[in-house]
């Protein structure tokens, strides 16, 4: 479809939907620049050229590609044949206005707007070390910025995404590891109590750290197998909340049945 413009700010020109090849840009969508394309509507970021080498990054719209401009004018209609109308951001924000740009200044196309991330960064934000963390952990895109809300959730909580995903909800005085929301550790388990009973030995572990009651109760399994000092033949248990939890029963033991 062809358009034709004129306004009092802009010269005669005609506008169509025609893609416009970029060899410059990235395709942002598909993190390549083979065969990148510009269409309308797409989301473009341009390198904007001024007098004397300066230039600086713009971002904005595509509104068609120009195929006829004015002849009396800074650029006649064949300069200008292929070049981007693109509705541009100002600097602050605050308007928009047009620019025809040359497809090798394109920089970055993407499908769409960021819209999300720019709804978002212009409306109610959080605490600025939780906005901190959210940066640091790649939330600020806007492929995850729609993850904020429980993201902050996690960080007020002081753990990460990640294990709050996992339904952690704290961090264990004990051991550091997480708590979930009943309270358990899924490290050292302090809701629970161990015990590491050996033979005529008696109790040489009582906690609830279960990493540190199976180490004691490896080493008091190796000393029954090979009959070393008071454990050699004795059974040795681990009791979890007054239960038998993992049990090795004795040379002595299995001798008596």
């Amino acid at each position: 479809m062809v358009r034709t413009i004129q306004t009092e700010h802009v010269r005669q020109h005609e506008l169509s939907d025609r893609a416009v090849p970029c060899p410059n840009a990235l395709d942002h969508d598909r993190q390549s620049r083979y065969g990148v394309k510009a269409k309308t509507g797409m989301w473009i970021t341009y390198c904007e050229r001024h007098a004397g080498g300066d230039f600086q990054y713009r971002s904005g719209r595509m509104l068609g590609r120009v195929t006829a401009g004015a002849v009396d004018g800074k650029y006649p209609s064949e300069a200008i044949d292929g070049w981007l109308s693109v509705l541009a951001l100002a600097d602050d924000m605050h308007f928009a206005y047009i620019r025809w740009v040359k497809p090798e200044d394109v920089a970055v196309v993407m499908q769409n707007p960021p819209a999300k991330l720019l709804a978002w960064i212009t409306g109610p934000i959080p605490d600025a070390t939780i906005v901190h963390k959210l940066s640091a952990y790649g939330t600020l895109t806007e492929r995850y910025v729609e993850n904020v809300p429980h993201h902050v959730d996690a960080f007020k909580l002081g753990i990460s995404p990640s294990a709050y995903d996992r339904g952690i909800r704290g961090t264990c005085a004990q051991c550091g590891a997480g708590v979930f929301a009943d309270r358990s550790c899924e490290m050292c388990d302090h809701s629970r109590t161990y015990e590491v009973i050996v033979g005529n030995i008696g109790t040489v572990y009582t906690g609830n750290k279960y990493a540190e009651a199976l180490a004691e109760f490896a080493e008091y399994q190796r000393q029954s197998i090979g009959g070393e000092g008071r454990a050699g033949g004795e059974d040795v248990t681990i009791m979890r909340d007054g239960e038998p939890y993992r049990e090795h029963v004795g040379k002595r033991q299995a001798e008596e049945d």
